[in-house]
């Protein structure tokens, strides 16, 4: 019985050792050796993905690699890494992540809770990142931050596009919300100037991406799914404040536009009275700098004009440390949220979380404030926009500029009564708080979850769902004559709906790439194949094919 244990046991040892050999044999990756660039004062190494591994996996061998590697692990305890990518799909060599802390003592696993909403979002998003999963080489670069000169590289982005430094806030309209203990909020898809005394230097500034909440993959046997969740019965509305800013047009500077008048409006006393500030630029010294064409001192203005709005901010919430500001900013280089975070201690001495969040409100209610007003029965603007407010002769005129002024008012409090309308709705109806929401899509997939999905919805894997969107054509109409009689015109209300109540594949059973009779028994065959046909010209053109963005009928091979 012993010799039978231990022959099972070695079999086992045997196993588990000829699987590691293989996969070492299989050379998935080639990872040349380090080297040192004087210049950065970094290791670089490059990698190529010969068997096309997906990122996830990809980066785990990669990772696991370089902790077995001794001048990784010889090049100090703490270190920074980054990574970019190449890839013939997109121009430039892109950031597969920022710069990320490390020691020779991180996990994998600790890593990649890091990067992973990053990754999720740049790379394997296919609406608002690239839609990429594979990616062909990779470009590492590690620095030493036991190296005193390397002291303070987590705390500047290593990966800065050095094109966007205007300072210069876009136009846009949102709103800091308060929570139960601090404010956290909605507004600024565009608002902090980059290089303007607010240093949003984490990882992640100027990078695209996007973080949600409301969907949080679980791994079963079978590979992703999204679970229902389970709604609270009571919560606890956060409060809020919103922000607006309002720009004007220097044509003197390629017609460049910068903020002149920031607003605020906020609540302290569930919504019976209401605060309204407004920050404007100093109109005087803006005149003479347009005059004496000084950009620099034009951009010192914004900076001071946004210093009075944080000065007011601080002085509502005992902000220290505005070091600690994390910033996720999308593709258009537009802010999808800025946050500060920090302890605090009242007035009592008791310590207790601050939180401050700014959010775009378009992304969650993508209309205008007037159809926003109007959706939720809300008083709106109460004056038209003057296309003479966004010139700088507007300050030369006392009429305009109060009515410029007061239609700043306007605009930031019916923001803010229609948030506030409707963060009371969809609590009533959902048990949702709209100030947790990031976009309009994380709104109606988290109500979905928690009001009308029963069971659990199987994701495909990036590489299977790639493979098979490439049958995906949409519908095909066509006429030959464009005249008709006595028609009649036929709709079948719901159809996708009701496939989706039915049974749906979701679990790869087998991959072949030889599709002979010998390998592949097509009589009982269920699946998704890449085929080669030819269309006969003796029939009417059926199969659809798309050529260059668009889907044609064609005959022939």
């Amino acid at each position: 019985m012993i010799k039978k244990y231990v022959i099972k046991i070695f079999k086992n040892i045997k196993f588990i050792i000829s699987r590691i050999i293989n996969k070492m044999e299989q050379n998935d990756i080639t990872m040349s050796q380090a080297v040192y660039k004087e210049t950065g004062r970094y290791l670089i190494y490059t990698v190529v993905n010969n068997n096309m591994l997906e990122i996830k996996e990809l980066l785990e061998l990669v990772y696991n690699q370089l902790q077995s590697d001794k001048t990784f692990l010889n090049f100090g305890e703490k270190k920074v890494i980054l990574i970019n990518a190449e890839t013939p799909n997109l121009n430039g060599l892109p950031c597969v992540h920022p710069n990320v802390f490390i020691t020779n003592n991180t996990t994998f696993e600790d890593y990649y809770s890091k990067i992973r909403y990053y990754i999720d979002s740049e790379w394997l998003d296919t609406n608002v990142g690239y839609g990429i999963d594979v990616i062909k080489i990779l470009h590492i670069k590690i620095w030493n931050l036991d190296l005193f000169k390397n002291s303070n590289i987590t705390k500047n982005s290593l990966h800065l596009n050095k094109n966007i430094s205007s300072g210069f806030p876009l136009k846009s309209n949102g709103f800091p919300l308060k929570s139960s203990n601090s404010y956290s909020g909605f507004p600024l898809n565009s608002g902090f100037p980059l290089n303007s005394g607010f240093p949003l230097n984490n990882g992640f500034l100027l990078s695209k991406g996007f973080h949600t909440s409301s969907v949080s993959f679980i791994i079963n046997k079978n590979g992703n799914v999204i679970k229902p969740l389970k709604a609270k019965p009571f919560i606890e509305l956060n409060n809020f404040a919103t922000m607006d800013i309002e720009t004007i047009n220097l044509k003197n500077f390629n017609n460049l536009q910068i903020p002149i008048v920031i607003s605020s409006t906020h609540s302290i006393d569930n919504n019976e009275t209401k605060t309204t500030k407004l920050f404007i630029i100093d109109h005087i010294k803006l005149k003479l700098f347009i005059k004496n064409n000084n950009l620099d001192s034009i951009k010192l203005l914004v900076i001071n004009l946004w210093k009075e709005y944080y000065d007011y901010i601080n002085g509502l919430l005992n902000i220290v440390d505005i070091k600690k500001l994390e910033t996720i900013i999308d593709q258009k280089n537009k802010f999808i949220l800025i946050k500060y975070k920090d302890n605090i201690r009242n007035s009592l001495g008791d310590e207790k979380k601050l939180e401050i969040v700014w959010k775009d409100s378009y992304r969650i209610f993508p209309v205008s404030l007037e159809g926003l007003c109007r959706n939720f029965n809300i008083i709106g603007k109460l004056s038209k926009y003057d296309n003479n407010y966004n010139s700088i002769e507007m300050f030369d005129n006392k009429s305009l500029f109060d009515k410029f002024l007061n239609y700043s008012k306007q605009d930031v409090i019916a923001l803010f009564d229609a948030l506030h309308y409707a963060q009371v709705i969809y609590n009533v109806k959902y048990k949702v708080d709209i100030t947790k929401i990031f976009s309009t899509s994380t709104l109606s997939l988290l109500i979905f979850r928690q009001s009308f999905l029963n069971v659990e919805i199987p994701i495909l894997k990036r590489k299977l769902d790639n493979f098979i969107r490439q049958s995906y054509y949409g519908g095909a109409t066509d006429y030959y004559k464009l005249h008709g009689r006595d028609l009649h015109y036929y709709d079948v209300n719901s159809l996708y709906h009701f496939a989706m109540c039915k049974p749906m594949p979701f679990k790869l059973i087998n991959y072949y790439r030889d599709m002979s009779s010998e390998t592949v028994n097509f009589d009982d065959f269920f699946g998704f194949c890449k085929v080669e046909v030819e269309a006969p010209d003796t029939l009417k053109p059926i199969l659809p094919f798309k050529h260059e963005g668009k889907t044609i009928f064609p005959i022939g091979k």
